[in-house]
């Protein structure tokens, strides 16, 4: 193909998370000769938006309001008919769900779902995977971020499974190196001490992150304290837990921030309790500033951490476990040291942002030649 390949990138949420920080290193990575890449969002304002911007990205919010929204759908038909693309690249579910659809009608040449995630084991969980599952029909590929994201949806069907290319998630990791200055500063603005062991967990407060688990691990560990970083519909459940566990000393809610190299450097390691998950970029990010992590063996995370030499895995809402390898980092520093050490050095290796965009660009040159 001759002219730059059209991409449109549609997703559904304009804050900034797992799929949107990939996106953005997407967006600061690609090749501008041979790609013209816009962005349209279901939801905003927000961040994605203004950072898209940023990149010399093109970037609209749709404005969607409700769960049928004639002028978001206006105005999407209108960008897709004035941008023509080659491509139509969706991510997460609302805008896999309304891109297929956009896209058979537009007659758009490839339209690619992103599968980043695994669904949660609730009404509505179950509901969006076998809306997925139904319409996958209307999708030409489908771009997953993990080898177990893909078994999980279509591992067992042959055919639509040979329909999925897999690209891990690519991180840089200058911007995630120590700062001392930031250590202290944070460690004083949450009045935990230099020396105090001091846990980490970045993640939305929503019930399949398990924070539950999470808290009633640290219970077991009272040498540590624990800062939490996100916001969402749980705060009032985790703040309750923490009150019931009398963990109110030791427990800091930090809400969302932005700073989140700044954060990693406050602390001594990094855990997520998650249920589900595709290729946490968190853990990416906590690997990339030196943090030994402990973590769920769920979803992609056993293809970022190998137990006992780039992190510690634990089973699915198992509390004991979690505290026992939490109580493994807090008394063995060597231990701490080493595994922070091989999970940097993985990032650098097998993980950064040009190894990944230059992946997805293959992956584009391909499915844009083969269209009709």
């Amino acid at each position: 193909m001759s002219q730059p390949i059209r991409v449109l990138h549609f997703t559904t949420d304009s804050h900034i998370a797992g799929t949107e920080r990939m996106i953005l290193s997407l967006f600061q990575h690609f090749d501008r000769t041979a790609f013209d890449f816009q962005l349209a969002t279901l939801f905003g304002p927000g961040d994605l938006i203004r950072e898209s911007q940023r990149l010399s990205v093109p970037a609209v919010q749709l404005d969607w309001n409700r769960a049928v929204s004639p002028g978001a759908l206006v105005r999407l038909f209108s960008l897709m008919r004035r941008f023509r693309p080659h491509v139509l690249q969706c991510y997460l579910f609302h805008s896999n769900m309304i891109g297929r659809v956009a896209g058979r009608i537009l007659r758009t040449p490839v339209i690619v779902s992103g599968l980043r995630t695994f669904y949660e084991d609730s009404a509505q969980g179950r509901r969006q995977r076998a809306w997925d599952r139904r319409t996958f029909f209307l999708t030409h590929y489908c771009l997953a971020n993990s080898e177990a994201g893909a078994d999980s949806l279509y591992g067992r069907d042959e055919r639509s499974r040979a329909r999925i290319e897999v690209v891990h998630n690519g991180l840089a990791s200058a911007p995630y190196q120590r700062d001392a200055a930031a250590r202290q500063q944070l460690r004083r603005e949450w009045s935990v001490p230099e020396h105090t062991f001091l846990f980490g967990m970045i993640a939305q407060l929503r019930r399949h992150k398990d924070h539950a688990t999470l808290l009633s691990a640290l219970a077991k560990v009272p040498e540590a304290r624990m800062v939490l970083v996100g916001s969402g519909e749980t705060e009032g459940e985790v703040r309750a837990m923490v009150a019931r566990l009398r963990l109110e000393g030791r427990v800091t809610l930090a809400g969302y921030r932005r700073d989140v190299a700044r954060v990693l450097s406050a602390l001594d390691a990094f855990v997520l309790s998650s249920e589900i998950e595709g290729l946490p970029v968190s853990i990416m990010e906590a690997m990339a500033a030196g943090l030994p992590v402990v973590a769920t063996r769920i979803g992609g995370v056993p293809e970022l951490v190998r137990d006992g030499e780039t992190g510690l895995l634990t089973s699915l809402g198992d509390a004991d476990g979690l505290a026992a390898a939490m109580r493994r980092l807090t008394g063995d520093p060597a231990l701490c040291a080493r595994l922070g050490e091989a999970g940097a050095a993985r990032i650098r290796r097998d993980f950064s942002p040009q190894a990944m965009t230059r992946k997805i660009e293959a992956f584009y040159r391909r499915v844009a030649g083969a269209a009709p």
